[in-house]
């Protein structure tokens, strides 16, 4: 049972390019965190330059939460003896995985995509999954239809779900008693399969039917702020009784999970996206001046999906 005073454990993986993204992640997370949390940081660090993880260290000091970075270079070590596949050119989205054995004490931990930003307790997802009896907590993933033609091509049907690793939940006595990095490790030399989404599709695969279904509060995905549940779900084939839930999300989710696709992303510059001023507020108390934005990339496939969207209006 959770107590008053309960540290609760989180993990994030950035490099310099995301770092401003982590932080406001955190301090988000930790803001709006339960009152009486211990609230622990553990970073992946990516090559994250020595100025920001100053930067970092100080908003730690100032919030008054824990924070650690994590050296994985010997994760990396062990992925090139063992032949493990490169995903676009290295080992980085890998890293998550792994880092789950390197954490002590904790009984949980929290792992955070860095672009999410907090509207409610985080916390909460603790409480609500103290007696989880799986390794892994996820969510299912919002934007993958009931019968879309890539969980043919995972899993040889359509029935089963498909869950998103932007935010998992990891037991970690159960990911230690059921050897799952060792088991990890022996799936990626054995499993040359082309994965699109790769950490999430491993996770998908590995841990199939021995999953915990995590409330999409703690992973909503916020483009549906801007659609709508609706357009959504004719977008996505959800049922009637999922369009009704997802709505009543759009009030009550914790953890807003900023998908590039559709809206843009809060930090850029023009963005549409529903969390663009919470983004904003956080960045001016991190770095103590307005955000300008940073430039839109202009990918086709972006520009295509959003127009799809436009048409099914």
């Amino acid at each position: 049972m959770a107590t008053e005073q309960m540290e609760c454990t989180y993990l994030l993986q950035t490099d310099s390019n995301y770092a401003q993204h982590a932080m406001v992640t955190m301090l988000s997370v930790h803001r709006k965190s339960a009152k009486g949390r211990r609230n622990v940081f553990y970073i992946i660090d990516d090559g994250i330059r020595a100025e920001l993880r100053g930067k970092m260290e100080e908003l730690a000091q100032k919030e008054g939460f824990a924070l650690f970075f994590l050296d994985c270079s010997d994760v990396i070590a062990k992925l090139e003896e063992h032949r493990v596949p490169k995903w676009r050119g290295g080992y980085t989205t890998y890293l998550k995985l792994f880092a789950f054995s390197r954490i002590p004490r904790a009984v949980q931990v929290l792992y955070l995509d860095c672009d999410i930003i907090a509207t409610g307790d985080v916390s909460a997802a603790f409480d609500e999954n103290a007696d989880m009896t799986t390794p892994l907590a996820v969510a299912k993933d919002m934007t993958v239809s009931p019968n879309h033609i890539y969980k043919s091509y995972l899993f040889g049907n359509t029935e089963e779900p498909y869950y998103n690793a932007g935010v998992i939940l990891c037991n970690l006595p159960l990911w230690r008693a059921e050897h799952c990095e060792e088991r990890l490790l022996a799936f990626l030399e054995g499993n040359r399969k082309k994965l699109m989404y790769c950490e999430q599709d491993i996770i998908n695969l590995l841990f199939r039917g021995n999953i915990t279904a995590l409330s999409n509060r703690y992973n909503f995905c916020t483009p549906q702020l801007f659609f709508g549940a609706r357009t959504m779900g004719k977008l996505f084939g959800w049922s009637e009784r999922e369009i009704a839930e997802y709505a009543a999300l759009e009030k009550d989710y914790a953890v807003g999970h900023c998908f590039s696709v559709f809206c843009g992303r809060p930090w850029h510059r023009g963005s549409r996206h529903p969390l663009t001023a919470e983004y904003a507020v956080y960045y001016r108390e991190i770095f103590g001046k307005e955000f300008c934005g940073a430039p839109v990339p202009a990918h086709l496939g972006d520009k295509l999906q959003y127009l799809l969207y436009r048409c099914c209006r």
